[in-house]
């Protein structure tokens, strides 16, 4: 956003505006997506544990941690899906400028 606020002024005519916006949707979507998926091994490793590596399950000792932690990774992906149509109609209306 920085980028776009600092440099988009040059590129307002050319539409290279919208674009980096898109560009920058894209980029973010990547990164949460990819924090989901961290945080969804995590949570499996909680579940499971790791019998490799002698890694315990804490969710049978910790439930309500547990339970908490799954919401949260429930709200995340509800995020995730937000921010994927978001930047869907953004790459939309930049392609209907046209």
């Amino acid at each position: 956003m920085i980028v776009v606020h600092l440099f988009g002024d040059k590129f307002k005519d050319k539409g290279l505006r919208l674009v980096m916006m898109a560009i920058l949707d894209m980029m973010i979507v990547a990164l949460a997506s990819s924090g989901d998926g961290a945080a969804t091994f995590m949570a499996q490793l909680g579940k499971n544990g790791n019998s490799h590596a002698r890694w315990n399950k804490i969710c049978d000792k910790f439930g309500k941690f547990c339970d908490h932690g799954g919401g949260a990774l429930i709200a995340s992906y509800v995020g995730l899906l937000l921010l994927v149509v978001i930047t869907v109609l953004s790459i939309i209306k930049l392609l209907k400028t046209k």
